[in-house]
């Protein structure tokens, strides 16, 4: 028994663009928008957050670099990043 061929095109033009679509969609733009934020962000505050932990920027930048990398598990058992507590000595 052959499977009946569809018709994309047709198909997309008989139905029209629903509600729901379009707040998927919306949504799908509002998570592209903000997704790059909090990296975008450490850029502005780097300095900053650097100075207030006493670390100097390069090895500020190698502790972000391995915090992103680090396991979530340890940093929700002991609240701190082990990272960053490793660079400050605490």
């Amino acid at each position: 028994m052959a499977a009946a061929k569809a018709n994309v095109i047709e198909l997309i033009d008989r139905h029209p663009v629903t509600g729901f679509q379009i707040g998927v969609l919306i949504l799908c733009m509002l998570v592209a928008a903000l997704d790059g934020f909090d990296t975008q962000a450490i850029g502005y505050t780097a300095p900053a957050i650097a100075a207030v932990i006493h670390l100097p920027m390069p090895q500020f930048g190698q502790s972000v670099l391995l915090d992103y990398r680090a396991p979530r598990s340890a940093l929700c058992r002991s609240g701190r990043s082990p990272i960053f507590s490793a660079a400050n000595g605490s």
